[in-house]
């Protein structure tokens, strides 16, 4: 008789799947840049989770999405459980790994894009490093940026523990024109709000006029631009060491260099840039700027 119970408890528990520790609480949203290909101007997105649900026994947080080149549909579910985050692939009817905050330098993990190709991505991880964000410290994970075979997918960047890649939560469709992000803002219940300062707010949007004056005193024209870029500057920038960093829209850095202002304004010549929108931070005398453009392959009027 106490046989037959062991065995009933053993069969009771393993039909059971073990809840999984899930990192995004309910209401955790976040907000990338959204340019349009249509409009010059640079709204947002959001992908956000709405509720507890569960899949092949598993319990996850179900998200609504707008946006994001990604191939998901609207509804996307994820779950994390041991410093792994999973997403549901459709076409393979399962979840699959996205993140990994296991993973130390020159280890690497698989990703499935949701895809009938089933292509996959081997994400590297360069380095790790720690940021504190509302006092909490989070591991930060650097891959480069990897594509997919033989569509083409793109994933990797700079990875935040409990918020994810800073370019666009999942991986993005190559060829589209445009895709979401970089990421400007997200926030829970449990973290708080974290900024990426790409925006003045996160629900920003940018008008993408011929000539854009910031807050910060920095004024860029035209844009959107083709050839060269010029930027108004304060006259306390004048023969200042600074230091360009340019971003993608997905979170990739596309140029970086130091330059010292002799003139103002200052011309950069950005005509080797793929056409989309780009953000830019400048460092000078250790103050951050930001302002962003649209880089356009028609001619300049």
């Amino acid at each position: 008789m106490m046989r037959k119970l062991v065995w009933l408890l053993l069969f009771f528990f393993s039909s059971f799947e073990l809840p999984a520790q899930n990192i995004y609480p309910n209401g955790a949203k976040w907000y990338y840049s959204q340019p349009s290909f249509l409009s010059p101007d640079t709204s947002f997105s959001t992908l956000e989770v709405i509720s507890d649900t569960v899949i092949n026994t598993i319990q996850c947080k179900k998200l609504n999405k707008l946006s994001g080149c990604d191939f998901l549909p609207a509804t996307v579910y994820i779950y994390s459980d041991s410093n792994k985050v999973y997403f549901y692939n459709s076409y393979l009817q399962s979840f699959k790994l996205l993140y990994d905050f296991a993973a130390t330098q020159g280890g690497s993990w698989i990703v499935y894009p949701e895809s009938p190709t089933f292509d996959s991505l081997i994400v590297t991880v360069d380095s790790t490093s720690s940021e504190v964000i509302n006092n909490d410290t989070l591991k930060v994970i650097y891959t480069a940026p990897v594509f997919s075979s033989p569509n083409c997918f793109g994933f990797g960047g700079k990875i935040i523990e409990k918020i994810g890649d800073v370019g666009y939560f999942f991986p993005q469709y190559c060829i589209c024109d445009p895709n979401s992000g970089p990421l400007r803002c997200y926030s829970d219940s449990v973290l708080g709000l974290y900024e990426t300062g790409i925006a003045d707010s996160c629900d920003q949007i940018i008008l993408g006029v011929t000539h854009i004056s910031f807050e910060n005193s920095i004024s860029v024209f035209p844009n959107p631009v083709n050839n060269n870029l010029y930027l108004k500057l304060p006259k306390h920038f004048k023969n200042k060491q600074s230091v360009f960093v340019f971003y993608d829209s997905l979170g990739r850095i596309v140029y970086k260099e130091d330059i010292f202002f002799s003139l103002n304004p200052f011309s950069l010549d950005v005509k080797v840039l793929s056409s989309g929108f780009y953000h830019c931070n400048l460092s000078v005398n250790n103050k951050l700027y930001h302002f962003n453009f649209l880089k356009s392959n028609s001619n300049e009027k």
